[in-house]
């Protein structure tokens, strides 16, 4: 059950963001603020499991760890009249039609029905911010994709030219209730101070420097958008105790390039020279990217190909272990229908090479009836094949949908392989 409870005040309203799980009995409470606007300025009091979201210097806290309870103020166009809607969107493919759910954290965002094939998810649809997201996809109680994103919905290239957006924060960043003893020591009250400067008409600038009582981090930024749809979001930070944080995002279509890099300084892990170093173990650096150096690349294409709708994707990522990602589809109409190919290469030291295959094909009869069969195959060979007739329903404000299928999955046990018949409605 989530819940979203906006109160009006004589000045300014508060909101609570809040979730209960009701299997496991738990309660979590994601944001709870009292929020004041006055011409073009912004005051924020309160807790926030999240980056706080107020104007253009946004950008600079992409990827970084700042929630917590705390006073915020800045400038802000949140009474400005009309609203700007985002052409941003979030493409993915899904092997089949089904439930999408998308999270932030453990807080479902969004749930809604989609159909098989290229899909997207438009940036309006999303909470305000700088944050990443789960996207899983489920059919008859299955989870058939989970992939991971980072979303930026902010509020970029908002200011005139010559113009300032600035933001100042105190507070105390969250507890992360790690078990390490040496936590105990940290002291996570923060000041935080940020602006952003439009120097011309696709151009901007930003600079933030955040301290804790015994670090400093400053960071820069440039955010640039070419006449030709070039993009450059580039953000680069050092901390006073030397960890180092780069986050770059280059996007021309139909091609891009994102890039995040932390590099933790080894002076930070326990330090046998300087024992009473222990209690400065951890720091600002591991409170905002995490208690490990890390590296992630990703690159992709997508457009046309062959009559068709075609992408092509690569991810590496470099944590304590190393794991690379190659993913492609492609999606035509066929036989009446449409018809699509997705193939999915994963390769990680831990887990060893995983790769899968589906090939899927649907057709609609009109009034909401659609059916869709898929053949899905692994490393092994085939892996299983389910068979869908689907109805959607819409009348005013409600809408429903059923379906009835079966499907057959063949895996192998220590007796040999197995094949199952099962039956969804």
């Amino acid at each position: 059950w989530n819940n979203l409870t906006t109160v009006g005040l004589p000045l300014g309203h508060m909101t609570f963001d809040t979730q209960y799980e009701s299997q496991s009995g738990d309660f979590d409470v994601f944001s709870a603020l009292y929020d004041v606007d006055y011409e073009n300025y912004h005051a924020q009091i309160g807790l926030n499991e999240y980056n706080v979201d107020f104007n253009s210097t946004n950008y600079l806290s992409n990827g970084s760890n700042l929630a917590g309870k705390g006073v915020h103020f800045g400038t802000s166009k949140q009474l400005m009249k009309g609203k700007q809607a985002s052409l941003q969107r979030i493409y993915f493919y899904a092997p089949q039609s089904g439930q999408l759910e998308i999270y932030r954290n453990d807080k479902l965002i969004l749930d809604k029905v989609v159909n098989e094939g290229k899909q997207y998810i438009s940036y309006d649809e999303l909470p305000k911010g700088a944050y990443d997201i789960t996207l899983m996809l489920k059919a008859a109680g299955n989870t058939i994709l989970t992939e991971r994103r980072q979303i930026v919905n902010n509020q970029q290239f908002s200011l005139m030219n010559g113009e300032l957006d600035f933001l100042l924060s105190i507070g105390e960043l969250e507890d992360l209730e790690l078990t390490e003893t040496d936590y105990q020591h940290y002291d996570r009250e923060y000041l935080r101070g940020a602006v952003n400067y439009r120097l011309y008409e696709n151009a901007m600038l930003g600079a933030s420097l955040t301290l804790d009582r015994n670090d400093q981090y400053g960071q820069m930024g440039i955010n640039y958008l070419s006449a030709n749809q070039l993009g450059i979001e580039a953000v680069g930070g050092i901390f006073s105790s030397g960890e180092q944080f780069v986050n770059t995002r280059l996007s021309m279509a139909p091609f891009f390039i994102d890039f995040e890099h932390f590099d933790l300084n080894d002076a930070t892990e326990s330090n046998s020279l300087y024992p009473h170093y222990q209690e400065q173990h951890f720091n600002l650096a591991k409170q905002m990217y995490g208690t490990r150096s890390y590296q992630e690349v990703g690159v992709g294409i997508s457009g046309r190909v062959f009559g068709g709708s075609g992408y092509l994707r690569f991810d590496q990522f470099d944590y304590s272990y190393a794991m690379n990602s190659l993913s492609g589809g492609w999606s035509r109409a066929w036989l009446g229908g449409n018809v699509s190919i997705n193939v999915d290469y994963t390769e990680s030291d831990e887990m060893g090479s995983e790769f899968k295959t589906s090939l899927t094909w649907t057709k609609e009869f009109g009034k909401g009836i659609s059916t869709q069969v898929t053949i899905d195959t692994d490393q092994d060979g085939f892996n299983n094949n389910t068979n869908y007739l689907r109805g959607e329903w819409q009348q005013d404000n409600w809408f429903a949908n059923g379906a009835i299928g079966a499907t057959i999955k063949l895996f192998f046990s220590w007796y040999g392989p197995i094949c199952t018949l099962s039956a969804y409605l």
